[in-house]
This record gives C-alpha cells, structure tokens and sequence, in this order.
C-alpha cells in the first residue's frame, strides 16, 4: 500500500526548512490542485524559488517533483471513496468470470474518470489552436479513417467536430 503523503508531510514538517513549509503549507491545504500544477507554479504560488520546491522534494525522499506529484496521486487515489462495490477490490482466484469482468470494467472506468480530471480544455483548444490556426479541424478529410496519418499527427476522426465554431 502507498504512502499517504499528506500524513508524511505533516509528520517531517519540523524538519523543514523555512521555505520549505511553505510549500508544505500549501500543498495540505491544496492537495488536488497541486497535482495540475508545474513547480514553478507551485513555487510562485508559494512565494519561493523553484530550488526550494525541488529541496521539499528531496526531503520527502522522492527524486523530483513529477515523482512527489505521482505519489500524491496515488495516496490520494486509495483514500478516496470508490464509487461502486466492485471498485478498488483486488482480483482473486476465487472471482467468477462476471465479477473478474466488474472489476476490471470499475478500474478502467476510473482510470478514464481519472485521466479526463486531468485534461485541461483551454489548453488543448489552444493546441489544436496552434496547430491548425484558425480554420480548426476544417482540413480534416471526412473520408479518413482511424490511424491514418495527417500532418504528422494520429486521429480518429470521421467528420470534422469542429465545424459549429464561429
């Protein structure tokens, strides 16, 4: 079983350094955001310097951030409520084939649930933005299908969902 990482912070924090209760501070009072954010976000959010944040790191003995931020993740995924019985329950030999299949359909329903929590929309419209200008997803040929290439770039789409924008 994980860590719970808030739990650690809470009993190294008299270890810390000045600023690096700062960073503690606020990672335990924002716990799900820190996960969205880049150390030197973190850090401005702080009002230290990214070193700081990267030291906070060391101390609670993870290489780097992103490592620091995985871990949070995961503490924080298992003491999380599961939303259906069969979710977070581990798969057994004594499991028939329909809850083998429960379980895995809850884990891979969260997994989704989880990696759509973590998409950014405003930053995904301005990379599609950037990427095909302002004509959006117009150049995309109605007629291709799933794994083609176009422009470099993989797609799966068949008409272009982006026509309504105005």
């Amino acid at each position: 079983m994980q860590e719970d990482y808030l739990t650690k912070i809470r009993s190294v924090y008299n270890q810390f350094t000045k600023a690096e209760k700062k960073v503690a501070d606020y990672i335990l009072e924002n716990p799900k955001k820190v996960l969205f954010m880049s150390i030197s976000d973190l850090a401005e959010a702080c009002n230290v310097g990214d070193t700081s944040v990267f030291r906070f790191c060391k101390t609670m003995n993870v290489k780097g951030y992103q490592e620091f931020k995985m871990m949070l993740s995961l503490s924080m995924r298992q003491a999380a409520p599961d939303s259906t019985a069969e979710q977070g329950k581990s798969i057994t030999l004594q499991d028939n084939i329909e809850d083998l299949v429960k379980k895995v359909l809850a884990e891979n329903v969260s997994a989704i649930q989880e990696t759509y929590s973590l998409i950014n929309l405003k930053t995904v419209s301005a990379a599609v933005d950037a990427f095909y200008g302002d004509e959006g997803h117009e150049q995309v040929p109605a007629d291709r299908t799933e794994g083609q290439l176009y422009h470099g770039c993989k797609y799966a789409a068949y008409h272009c969902i982006d026509t309504e924008r105005g």
